[in-house]
């Protein structure tokens, strides 16, 4: 469980403290829900409305609407179950602090229309104006189709960016990087990068080339995608894998999973790379920093894993087998590869990433995964975490969290808070106690939402805060949400 990073106010303006502002509307964020399927162009950009000339919430004239706010707005979607948004205007851009939340990967897809004649372009662009403590967020959807001769054909993110993917399905995208450029900061997890085609010299499924800053992709699955070099992922900065699975993908020349650029630097925990059987170049390819209990299959023609060495298991031309599924749904909102029994990535890694702080250098010390990519998994499912995105026999558990706040001001009680579940857009109002405190008990884990705070009075802030309810088993203490006058506690918890 944590609070987004991309919370929008501050301290002072979170319990609706006085302020004098000559335009609030313009300097809050907003949540914004996409109530249609379409794609047009919203009739009055800036206006903090979301609707086309038909009075109709696409997710274009969302992004438009967005883009017109400095401060971080949220994006969350009431459609049919299972629905499908075609593009054919060309590509999102996100140039502010856009928070997007889907019902999930299987739920909802955003793609470049498949009709005959629509032109060719890439799903979404991150522009460098978004930047880092406050990223843009894509979550719970697919992206898909997109295609274009230059790069990113699901996503393109500017220099001193910052993007994070959680839960999303990123699939059959083209372009001369494959599906996923990041030029910026770059955090995937709980994700699949799958059947993506790289034309040009750099990879299939990620090519990252970012000097600045260390991006980190976790709890994921990269597989079937293809390239020049790097099919699975092609690297050109600092990189942290942590509990991924990568097999299964090509490269014409070099790394047919993992190629790292002399230039570049990735470190590995946890993870599976490999099993690249039908590929004419090696899995890896250059120098690479075991953080140990990694399972590589096919090492040659790169240098930094030895087999029995910080708990790698290691061998070249998938003498190793690590016996891996065939990518299917196995629970959760995006496809996996199982374990299969016998594999020797079953308790084989290392169960820091789940029960304490790893006591490595290079993994930040609040980084944890309590579940697998699944979400509702628990990532310990034996005597020791797996290696690779998928825990073999985890036990699925459900549970509910209460979430408060309190701002002990007088002066704002009777103020409104509007709770927005992402997925379901299901809403809970609340008035204030005479303290300005808020209660919502039964929220759902493993869901984004959305706070709407409105004040009693004009003069007072009014503003928009996101918080990430993440699959935990047991909730960790956030003396730091208390400070801001946040709350949560685990309601029950059980297997599910």
């Amino acid at each position: 469980m944590k609070i987004s990073t991309i919370a929008l106010i501050s301290l002072t303006t979170l319990f609706l403290s006085a302020f004098a502002a000559t335009n609030v509307q313009a300097q809050f964020g907003t949540l914004l829900t996409v109530n249609h399927n379409g794609d047009t162009h919203d009739s009055n950009i800036g206006d903090g409305f979301c609707a086309d000339s038909n009075g109709n919430c696409t997710l274009r004239a969302a992004v438009e609407e967005a883009n017109a706010n400095p401060f971080l707005d949220g994006i969350n979607f009431a459609l049919p179950a299972f629905s499908t948004i075609d593009l054919t205007l060309g590509e999102l851009t996100l140039s502010t602090h856009i928070h997007i939340a889907g019902p999930g990967a299987r739920r909802l897809t955003v793609q470049r229309s498949s009709a005959a004649g629509t032109a060719d372009f890439r799903i979404f662009r991150v522009q460098s104006s978004n930047t880092f403590p406050y990223p843009t967020t894509i979550r719970g959807l697919s992206i898909k189709n997109g295609k274009t001769t230059s790069d990113g054909g699901a996503v393109f993110t500017d220099y001193n960016s910052v993007l994070q993917l959680t839960e999303v399905s990123v699939t059959n995208n083209t372009s001369a990087s494959g599906a996923i450029f990041s030029a910026g900061v770059l955090y995937v997890t709980r994700s699949l990068i799958s059947s993506n085609i790289g034309t040009g010299s750099f990879g299939g499924g990620i090519t990252h080339i970012n000097p600045q800053g260390t991006s980190v992709i976790s709890n994921s699955t990269i597989t079937n995608n293809s390239g020049n070099q790097g099919g699975g992922i092609y690297n050109i900065g600092s990189l942290l894998l942590v509990n991924n699975t990568i097999s299964h993908n090509t490269a014409a020349t070099a790394g047919s999973s993992v190629m790292n650029d002399s230039s570049g630097t990735i470190n590995v925990l946890n993870t599976i790379i490999g099993m690249d059987s039908s590929s004419t170049s090696s899995s890896l390819s250059g120098a690479f920093n075991s953080l140990g209990n990694n399972l590589i299959t096919d090492a040659r023609n790169s240098t930094g894993f030895t087999n029995g060495a910080n708990g790698d298991q290691v061998s070249n031309n998938n003498a190793i087998n690590a016996l891996l599924g065939t990518l299917a749904d196995n629970g959760g909102q995006t496809d996996t590869r199982a374990l299969l029994d016998g594999s020797p990535a079953i308790n084989a890694g290392n169960s820091c990433v789940y029960n304490t702080p790893c006591k490595l250098p290079l993994i930040p010390i609040n980084f944890r995964l309590s579940t697998d990519q699944r979400s509702n998994y628990r990532r310990l499912g034996g005597a020791a975490v797996d290696v690779g995105a998928y825990e073999y026999q985890a036990n699925g558990f459900i549970g509910s969290v209460m979430l408060g706040t309190f701002g002990n001001r007088n002066r704002s009680g009777g103020s409104l808070a509007i709770l927005t579940i992402g997925s379901t857009n299901e809403k809970q109002t609340r008035i204030s106690n005479p303290f300005g405190n808020h209660l919502f008990p039964n929220l759902p884990l493993g869901e984004v939402v959305f706070l709407e705070l409105k004040p009693k009075r004009a003069r007072e802030r009014k503003g928009l805060l996101v918080i990430e309810l993440d699959n935990l088993p047991t909730l960790q203490p956030m003396p730091a949400l208390e400070k801001q006058g946040i709350k949560i506690t685990l309601n029950n918890l059980s297997s599910g």
